[in-house]
């Protein structure tokens, strides 16, 4: 098992060296939206104030909104980023040294991500429209142009709240992030119903030309880190603590918390450390009371825990072998490409999944390099379920080998009174051969 370190130094300050504040001094973040002619850009502003006449050093800690990552900022204005491993977000900080009733500003640069592209919206208008025009004159197209009816209006709603919201003057940020997460789930409904119009598109022995609807009944699966014991790598997490008084010896108190991920058997080793958990929460941690340090002595314990993180591989295995399974019975059938196009690409998306190569060193990046994988891994599991659900029509039309379209419903109806009709007459023959008996065969009988 490979060993990576994860690694957090904590500080111990006396008396004298108080001049770093815990908290940002008369501090405040705001968020803002700005249009430009080449990009719309969301600006996180952070003002901090120092309200004493002494010197002092703030701590400005803001988290950036949800969704983003380091990719969608192209600013930080100064500060330095960090990922919270608790609440699965990055946030900025920076130790910033303050004169007397000085302020400072600054402004982090987000690429405006709240935005649902319109060729998505016409893509999926137009893809729509196409599969209601194939079920004319089949026994689904009264419910697929309901279905149509919903789509569109779902759609334009979604547009008309776009463009209420979009960046530009009087339209606060958060507004605009609050119409896109709106539509997010509008556009998930929408796509429920697409996929109803794709099966029955698929049910009546044609093929869609593109797979992009949602299963009715699919849920997002939840990340797994459930391998056997034997399977998980090992890493570090470093407790380090410091004394940085060069004249007094110090005897502290230690608690710390570990990833969230981690509960009490997944600690290995505690290299001295008591280990222990939150009966609310399950959370783990460890501690130590009396822990001696010397005039600028550090201290370093390193916790051996199991990588619930680095546990994507053999999930990305098994998605790999089922998607190309699933190909082999598209391909068998022969006359559904669009399908076949759709498998195609979630192979395509896992072989890229298994060459990603992730941070070396344990810390909060790579805890949020796994997350992000994990999450990745889900959406395609996803769509493997959505085409899964496409193949329950297409293998209902085929019997013994043959491609067969399911009777009308015209011919079924015809069917069921040829059958009542041949069992009506045969129960006539037979009352009339019962009837017609001589009394002794009857006696006889």
């Amino acid at each position: 098992m490979s060993e990576k370190l994860f690694s957090n130094a904590r500080i111990f300050r006396d008396a004298a060296g108080r001049r770093l504040a815990f908290a940002i001094c008369g501090s405040l973040a705001l968020l803002l939206a700005a249009h430009t002619a080449s990009a719309s850009t969301v600006k996180l502003r952070i003002k901090v104030l120092n309200p004493r006449d002494t010197n002092q050093i703030a701590i400005v800690r803001a988290n950036l909104p949800p969704r983003v990552t380091t990719d969608d900022v192209d600013d930080w204005g100064g500060l330095d980023w960090s990922y919270d491993t608790k609440n699965d977000i990055y946030y900025v900080h920076k130790n910033v040294p303050l004169a007397p009733r000085e302020g400072k500003f600054f402004e982090v640069k987000i690429r405006d991500i709240w935005v649902i592209d319109p060729s998505e919206i016409q893509q999926i208008e137009k893809h729509v429209s196409g599969l209601v025009e194939k079920l004319k004159g089949t026994p689904s197209y009264e419910q697929a142009a309901q279905l149509q009816g919903l789509i569109e209006t779902g759609l334009e709603a979604v547009a008309a709240r776009q463009n209420q919201f979009a960046i530009g003057p009087g339209v606060p940020a958060i507004e605009h992030i609050n119409a896109y997460e709106t539509n997010l789930g509008e556009l998930k409904n929408i796509k429920k119903d697409v996929g109803i119009v794709e099966n029955l598109v698929l049910g009546s022995g044609q093929d869609v030309g593109a797979l992009i609807g949602d299963e009715k009944l699919l849920s997002r699966p939840e990340r797994r880190d459930d391998l056997p014991v034997e399977q998980y790598k090992t890493a570090v997490v470093e407790v380090v603590v410091i004394n940085p008084s060069e004249t007094e010896k110090k005897t502290i108190s230690l608690r710390e918390n570990l990833p969230e991920e981690i509960r009490v058997y997944d600690v290995l080793s505690s290299d001295g450390l008591e280990v222990g958990a939150d009966f609310n929460t399950g959370a783990c941690y460890v501690y130590k009371d009396g822990v001696e340090l010397n005039p600028g002595e550090k201290k370093t314990f390193k916790i051996s825990i199991r990588d619930k993180w680095n546990v994507n591989q053999p999930r990305v295995a098994a998605l790999l072998e089922n998607a190309s399974n699933l190909l082999h019975r598209v391909q068998s059938q022969g006359r559904y490409p669009g399908v076949e196009d759709a498998i195609k690409g979630i192979v395509s998306d896992l072989s890229l999944v298994m060459t990603e190569v992730g941070p070396s060193r344990v810390d909060d990046q790579y805890v949020a390099f796994y997350r992000d994988q994990a999450g990745r891994v889900g959406l395609i599991e996803q769509r493997i379920s959505r085409v899964e659900s496409a193949l329950k029509p297409i293998e209902k039309t085929v019997r013994f080998g043959f491609k067969v379209k399911p009777p009308s419903m015209k011919t079924t109806w015809a069917l069921i009174y040829i059958i009542l009709g041949f069992l009506g007459l045969f129960s006539v023959l037979f009352f009339l051969r019962w009837f017609g008996k001589s009394k002794g065969e009857k006696m006889g009988a």
